[in-house]
């Protein structure tokens, strides 16, 4: 037999309501379901719920019921609170299989009222869910320069430079994991520093056996500009840039090889830029250029900075990286 329960997948959760087998929400007594074997994304069902005992004890269990029903279609529609799975338990499995509820109601059965008065009745839990179930988490192996494949958390800062542990990724290495299914993955940060501004997360997948691709370019690195030492910076460098006038200006570039490029292969990307001083005064404005042989293939929208600021610039980029294309420099324009 399959355990059926229905709640919120959230850590530590005590929101799971059982509907047959053990842990039961009082009042109910038994569930008839059957997941639907359909094509598509998401698939519509129905559950039969059969509730026994005294008019409170079933009005308290259908308050519930019709709670969780309200919260899938309140997150669903305007992504509010927390969302609703549904998740087995059988014979055959070592865990729990869980599928996020999008849209549900509770109706009662032809003769429900008058079920009701003698203490029992069975209502209708119609919903859709995803067409597929997901195992219980799964604790990722995370690796960079300041550990090897942990099973657990990973120290990360802001920027990544040579000094081992200063990096803002972590590796996951995918071949710890044998599926073609795709799988929702979540990510938990503690803040052992200093008080936290917007968090950027993004992922890369790059080929088994080939190195990580360069994600961070370091500002001593790109030309021209004057480096200087700066200990609260990214390798304890900055790089000076400076100019005069009104108009746009070239400041700085750096260069990307064809090795390089090969391996963002149409992958889209959000640049961010990291200064640790304020601008002059007046606003100041950015722009991302991206050349090819000296000729501009690419140019962002302009990102405002206000005077005095000090911080990062992000901006997301329709740009695509293209390996067919040998050669392309990032030019970073006021």
């Amino acid at each position: 037999m399959t355990r059926i329960d229905i709640g919120e997948l959230v850590e530590p959760s005590t929101n799971w309501l059982g509907l047959n087998e053990s842990s039961m929400l009082a009042g109910v007594v038994s569930s008839d379901y059957e997941p639907a074997l359909l094509p598509g994304e998401q698939v519509r069902e129905r559950m039969d719920i059969h509730l026994r005992g005294g008019p409170e004890v079933i009005r308290a269990a259908i308050r519930k019921l019709e709670a969780l029903a309200e919260q899938a279609n309140r997150y669903e529609a305007l992504r509010i609170g927390n969302p609703v799975f549904l998740r087995l338990l059988t014979s055959e499995a070592d865990g729990f299989w869980y599928a996020r509820v999008f849209r549900a109601s509770l109706s009662g059965q032809a003769g429900w009222f008058t079920s009701h008065e003698l203490g029992a009745i069975s209502l209708g839990l119609a919903f859709e869910r995803e067409n597929h179930f997901e195992s219980d988490p799964i604790t990722l192996p995370l690796s960079n320069s300041g550990g090897g494949m942990a099973g657990g958390a990973l120290a990360v800062v802001n920027h990544s430079d040579e000094t081992p542990g200063h990096d803002n990724y972590v590796d996951i290495n995918a071949t710890q994991f044998v599926s073609d299914l795709p799988a929702r993955m979540s990510v938990r940060l503690t803040n052992n520093g200093a008080r936290l501004g917007d968090v950027w997360a993004g992922v890369m997948a790059w080929p088994e056996g080939s190195p990580a691709g360069i994600l961070c370019f370091q500002a001593e690195s790109a030309a021209p500009g004057t480096v200087t030492s700066n200990s609260s910076a990214s390798g304890g460098k900055v790089l000076m840039l400076s100019w005069s006038g009104s108009g746009w200006t070239a400041l700085t570039s750096w260069a990307i090889g064809s090795d390089q490029l090969r391996q963002f292969d149409r992958q889209p990307f959000m640049p961010i830029l990291r200064w640790p001083g304020g601008m002059g005064e007046g606003a100041t404005q950015f722009r991302l250029a991206v050349s090819l042989d000296g000729a501009v293939i690419y140019e962002s929208a302009p990102v405002s900075v206000p005077p005095g600021r000090a911080g990062r610039l992000c901006r997301p980029c329709a740009c695509h990286w293209d390996a067919r294309r040998c050669f392309y420099r990032w030019r970073l324009t006021r």
